[in-house]
């Protein structure tokens, strides 16, 4: 009975300590590097926070990326939830107040359910990660959101703002200029430096190609200079990294499929911690 008794005190202590967890805010003078793939090219988008908006009874926070695109945002914490502004109404983009086996209907109309919820190392700790399944369409991609950091596909897109061409992908999270989020991190590896002037000269002087592009079996990598000692990384449609090589040299590297399973993929070179190349690859 005694035994029994502290067992059920000690579930009743697990969950309370689960729900009370601090809420880390994703507003919190936040900037993000993403990068941008289609099938010609990839190249990094930079957003920023900028001044805050007063619309009706809200106070938004915008940010503005490279292009100019501008988001509107807003977060309520007590409810841990995050709205975006989108042709004058608020959507909700995010709710990390939700539990394993919570249902949640997102823009594009289709009905999610949050599978799990576990850790991701982030820089100085970990953050609570959540893996939504897509139950309304099956061939979907699924949604895969971190407290304070957003989606790691787009963190500012709501679900029907992606279009097939071009991908999005997640490299790093700033707020109040540290590096919070590092995809080489969360991906179990180093931290990858993610500098935009020096990936555009790196893109400039050394021209790669990866053909073919679908591919079946093998895809051929040609480099018009030498690698050295270069990494390969090969991404899945939500960013997760799937396969690593590394001490890749000279002028011409074959990858093979092996176990990848046919679907979208990012693959991307880097070479002394610096991104050569990238790009959007289909497994046929």
């Amino acid at each position: 009975m005694k035994t029994k008794i502290a067992a059920i005190l000690l579930l009743i202590l697990f969950n309370t300590k689960s729900y009370s967890q601090e809420y880390i805010p994703l507003l919190n003078n936040s900037s993000w590097i993403i990068l941008v793939s289609d099938f010609e090219s990839a190249q990094n988008n930079e957003i920023n926070q900028s001044d805050d908006v007063e619309i009706g009874i809200y106070t938004y926070k915008k940010y503005v990326d490279q292009n100019n695109q501008e988001f509107l945002l807003r977060e309520d914490i007590v409810t841990k939830q995050v709205y975006k502004l989108i042709d004058g109404n608020d959507i909700l983009l995010y709710d990390f107040s939700l539990e394993v086996l919570d249902n949640i209907t997102l823009l594009d109309g289709d009905n999610y359910q949050v599978q799990s919820i576990n850790n991701v190392n982030i820089n100085g700790g970990q953050r609570r990660q959540y893996n939504l399944r897509n139950l309304t369409c099956s061939f979907c991609p699924d949604e895969v959101w971190i407290e304070g950091v957003g989606r790691r596909t787009h963190p500012l897109l709501a679900k029907n703002e992606f279009f097939t061409d071009p991908e999005y992908y997640l490299m790093c999270s700033f707020q109040n200029g540290i590096n919070i989020f590092n995809q080489g991190i969360a991906n179990g590896g180093t931290a990858t430096t993610f500098s935009l002037v020096v990936d555009q000269q790196n893109y400039l002087s050394k021209k790669i190609t990866f053909a073919p592009n679908p591919f079946e079996s093998e895809l051929i990598i040609y480099s018009q200079s030498n690698l050295n000692n270069s990494t390969i990384k090969v991404f899945n449609s939500i960013g997760q990294k799937v396969r690593e090589i590394k001490n890749v040299s000279g002028e011409k590297f074959t990858l093979q499929r092996e176990n990848l399973k046919k679907g979208l993929y990012l693959i991307q070179l880097t070479e002394n911690g610096i991104e050569l190349a990238a790009k959007k690859l289909i497994i046929k």
